[in-house]
């Protein structure tokens, strides 16, 4: 495959990338009603937590890195997709355990406001068996 290709297909993942994080971020706003994408960005957000919690990088981040790599941009990145694209703008001069923080802070709400009906439910169940 030519050096044009594998850049491309690193575009293509950067952008799969990018809009994936925004979905991860922004899911549980738009998709809240949408039972099917609701389950998607559950699963989403248990990734995330997991990744973050056991420090592992997107596999995407990987593939990326690989693509630029073989398109002979010389040495990929490193560390995380989120700090090399958008720490500048997002988070400048801002350790990396902030935004891990932040992550899971928000993946952990995120969840919890899913999961919160049941507690109503259970909640409601309880008090009528007392």
């Amino acid at each position: 495959m030519s050096s044009a290709l594998y850049e491309a297909a690193a575009i293509i993942v950067f952008t799969v990338h990018f809009l994936w994080i925004l979905f991860v971020i922004f899911g549980g706003i738009l998709f809240h009603r949408h039972r099917t994408l609701r389950w998607v960005h559950g699963g989403s957000l248990g990734m995330t937590l997991l990744m973050q919690s056991f420090e592992i990088e997107c596999p995407l981040t990987h593939l990326e890195q690989w693509l630029l790599v073989m398109a002979g941009s010389g040495r990929a990145y490193e560390g995380s997709f989120i700090i090399h694209y958008l720490r500048r703008l997002i988070y400048p001069d801002i350790p990396f355990v902030i935004i891990r923080v932040l992550t899971v802070a928000l993946a952990a709400l995120t969840l919890g406001l899913y999961l919160r009906p049941l507690w109503g439910r259970l909640g409601r169940r309880g008090k009528a068996t007392a």
